[in-house]
């Protein structure tokens, strides 16, 4: 999992330099699977006001389920040019799965997926909702379709 932060870190550091501010958003997640998340980045940047890393732990216990998905993605928000006040975000990535059914233990590399709506309050503060969907391959989870879909709430913070 370090590897996977230093090699984001590696990325976005030289885009970074030509950012004018940090772009910091936490997030709660709600759905059939629940946890929280946060994004990190850097403002006004490559023509986008926010590239960022987008880092998310959700859980699904209950009963003989003990479920686990951890997603990794890369996104932007860009705000509408005629409504400054309004955008929205998009980011991709990877999935894993860890899960345990009774005793039976499967892990699984997938898809993650990210859009939110975004509403810019004023120039420092931000408010979004939106959707998450993680894919993974056919019956390599314990999840029904092998996808898992949550909802998210989140502010940001332009520092």
């Amino acid at each position: 999992m370090k590897r996977k932060f230093f090699l984001a870190a590696l990325i976005l550091a030289p885009i970074s330099v030509q950012a004018s501010g940090i772009y910091v958003s936490p997030e709660v997640k709600i759905g059939s699977f629940r946890g929280a998340g946060i994004q990190l980045g850097a403002t006004d940047i490559a023509g986008f006001d926010a590239l960022y890393f987008d880092y998310s732990q959700i859980t699904y216990k209950s009963g003989n389920y003990d479920e686990t998905i951890d997603a990794y993605r890369i996104g932007f928000q860009h705000l509408f040019g005629h409504q400054p006040q309004m955008g929205f975000q998009a980011s991709l990535g990877l999935a894993q799965y860890d899960g345990t059914y009774r005793n039976e233990r499967r892990d699984a590399n997938g898809l993650s997926i990210g859009g939110a709506y975004v509403y810019q309050v004023n120039p420092l503060l931000s408010v979004r909702a939106g959707a998450d969907l993680d894919v993974f391959m056919n019956d390599k989870t314990h999840t029904f379709t092998d996808t898992a879909i949550n909802f998210s709430l989140g502010f940001g913070l332009r520092l």
